[in-house]
């Protein structure tokens, strides 16, 4: 799903994780089978994890669109469970929802609900040009009397992330509501961060670039460390001070456990 606004503010908004819970006897074949005009067949991977005896990569044409796994090791779990996990990638097309349909049907899938769906929405800023990082800091330091207060309903936990140098002030990167036990949980972070620290998806930079968000890196200051002084900066001081301007994300995670989240559609 992709959202956005053609006048000043901005945004998208994107399932960013689906995993769901499906049931087959046998799990899921490894020959080839088409379905349309689109070929599929799933690999099985040489490594395990640690509750699954069994992980797939399935493939649409020769590109990968999702991980399975079966075989629990836990007896809890019936003998015939795959969860199958869609693609990071995949989520960013439009076509995301079809192909999940299309594993499902092909693989005689018994759908029965979704484990884990996460949904955000990407912004320079909010409505009327209101800062997030200022939103952030309203939230943490303002009092009931401040003009600025903002509070949250539900629960009153939050966890904030940041860095602070000697010869800089406190600096916050993202806020999680709630606590992390929750199945639903709620952060707001600096996402252009993120994706320098730690996760590169190239395709969600694309996807900022055709909605007209601004994603700001020092690149050249960048390119000049070497992989273990960028690891290393990384985890003493953050790479904070080589963004430019941020794309912060909102997001909320909620884990279903194949219960609650039924309506696929």
């Amino acid at each position: 799903l992709i959202i956005y606004s053609n006048n000043m503010e901005k945004y998208t908004i994107n399932v960013d994780w689906l995993e769901v819970y499906t049931k087959v006897k046998g799990g899921i074949p490894s020959d080839i089978r088409e379905i349309g005009t689109h070929t599929f067949y799933a690999m099985q991977e040489n490594k395990q994890t640690a509750n699954w005896g069994c992980l797939q990569s399935i493939y649409m044409d020769k590109m990968k669109v999702a991980t399975a796994v079966s075989e629990p090791r836990q007896s809890i779990i019936p003998r015939d469970t795959v969860l199958v996990k869609m693609e990071n990638r995949v989520l960013y097309t439009k076509q995301y929802i079809s192909i999940l349909y299309d594993i499902i049907s092909i693989y005689n899938l018994n759908y029965k609900g979704i484990t884990r769906l996460d949904i955000c929405y990407d912004c320079n800023k909010l409505h009327n040009g209101r800062s997030v990082k200022k939103m952030i800091k309203d939230y943490i330091t303002t009092g009931p009397l401040d003009d600025n207060h903002i509070y949250r309903t539900g629960s009153k936990r939050w966890t904030a992330y940041g860095c602070k140098g000697p010869s800089s002030s406190s600096e916050v990167n993202g806020i999680r509501f709630g606590s992390r036990e929750s199945d639903k949980g709620a952060y707001i972070y600096n996402k252009t961060l993120e994706l320098i620290e730690a996760k590169n998806k190239p395709w969600i930079i694309e996807l900022w670039k055709r909605v007209g968000l601004v994603s700001e890196v020092r690149v050249e200051d960048l390119n000049k460390m070497s992989e273990k002084e960028r690891e290393k900066q990384t985890e003493m001081n953050s790479l904070l001070s080589y963004v430019k301007t941020p794309v912060w994300r909102f997001e909320i995670s909620l884990r279903g456990h194949g219960k609650d989240l039924l309506n696929m559609s």
